[in-house]
């Protein structure tokens, strides 16, 4: 029989952790297993374990532990154990992977675990940020996006599966809200493969012309395949950043590619301000690894003559939900703020959506 209880309401996860005394095992592997490992050493905690789902465990050691599978860790704790989860998956698996630890005894954690940056999500670091998360907050007016920043919000503290998979909205409906005519030109930062330019091309039939830019060799060699009748498609090598240069890159042709001190190569920066080609675009796509306030920053004059539709990624760092659209609408006071999230674990894929009054419907059944 289990004898803890975590109630979310009452006491943080590291107090629970800190103070139950239950047996706290990694459930996943590779980095985010690493930064999950520095997440219990800032409570004074250390892993007894790690496992991995049934049918995943070949043999394989992480972090001088032997990777156990969940049938072995519920016979190694029969009065249960917290699981504390380090790898994404889609939400609908991850329910299934979850009603499966919570059957065996577990109690699951979802700790938000920013991709970059210094800053770490608990209770101290939300404390000292309320003033701007209280502004952020008062930039959304439509009811789902004011839902999802709260449960965002919710599940940040409480690292609970229930609030995670509460904080979901798709971004599908946003589109809803965008003039398509109004977007003839449009910047893809972080374009990876191609995916978001394809989609691009498919909605707006009035596009013209579209900049890609992706850093990484591998990604950037599949992009540039990509073509299309109606529409310019211009390729850049280079990262969206404040200034043009070269920043250390850490790459490997897939979607976590980016910019590292400790990157192996260097690769190219990018300015939006400094490049007379992307003036007048009507739409910028950021999700680039960190660096969405720096490319922010360097599209400021762009952004402020411009107005463009703004669709930026706002999960990579702990700050980025609310520090992010504060900073746009210092820029450009008169944006409308949306905010949409896909079904997945943990709390990644997070857009903020600022869309100019020029280039909204103007439907208040939006509102």
């Amino acid at each position: 029989m289990k004898r803890y209880f975590y109630d979310p309401s009452r006491v943080s996860p590291a107090a629970f952790l800190r103070g139950s005394g239950i047996p706290v095992y990694l459930y996943g592997m590779g980095n985010g297993a690493e930064k999950a490992t520095a997440y219990l050493a800032r409570s004074g905690l250390s892993p007894s374990g790690v496992f991995a789902s049934d049918g995943f465990v070949r043999g394989q050691a992480f972090a001088g532990f032997p990777v156990l599978s969940l049938s072995d860790v519920a016979a190694r704790e029969p009065d249960g154990f917290a699981a504390i989860v380090s790898f994404g998956c889609p939400g609908p698996e991850a329910r299934l992977l979850f009603a499966r630890v919570e059957a065996a005894g577990g109690i699951v954690f979802v700790p938000d675990l920013p991709l970059f940056g210094e800053e770490w999500t608990d209770e101290a670091f939300l404390a000292k940020r309320e003033d701007e998360i209280t502004r952020a907050r008062a930039l959304y007016t439509d009811p789902v996006s004011l839902t999802l920043f709260d449960a965002l919000l919710r599940c940040k503290r409480t690292a609970a599966p229930a609030d995670l998979f509460s904080a979901a909205a798709p971004q599908e409906r946003l589109f809803d809200l965008i003039k398509p005519e109004s977007v003839r030109k449009a910047v893809d930062g972080g374009a990876y493969r191609g995916d978001t330019a394809k989609e691009m091309i498919a909605r707006f039939p009035a596009l013209r012309e579209l900049l890609c830019f992706e850093p990484d060799p591998a990604s950037f060699s599949r992009l540039q395949t990509l073509s299309s009748d109606c529409v310019r498609l211009r390729f850049y090598p280079a990262g969206l950043s404040c200034r043009d240069g070269e920043l250390p890159f850490s790459g490997g042709g897939n979607r976590g590619a980016h910019f590292a001190e400790d990157g192996k190569t260097p690769a190219k920066t990018c300015a939006l301000d400094s490049l007379p080609e992307a003036a007048g675009c009507d739409w910028i796509k950021l999700d680039v690894e960190g660096c969405e306030r720096d490319a922010i920053l360097g599209a400021r004059e762009l952004i402020i003559r411009d107005r463009p539709v703004l669709s930026v990624s706002v999960y990579h760092r702990a700050e980025d939900l609310f520090s992010l659209p504060l900073l746009i609408a210092e820029l450009c006071p008169a944006y409308r703020f949306y905010l949409s999230r896909a079904d997945v674990c943990p709390a990644w894929d997070v857009i903020l959506t600022a869309v100019p009054n020029e280039k909204w419907k103007g439907d208040v059944s939006h509102e």
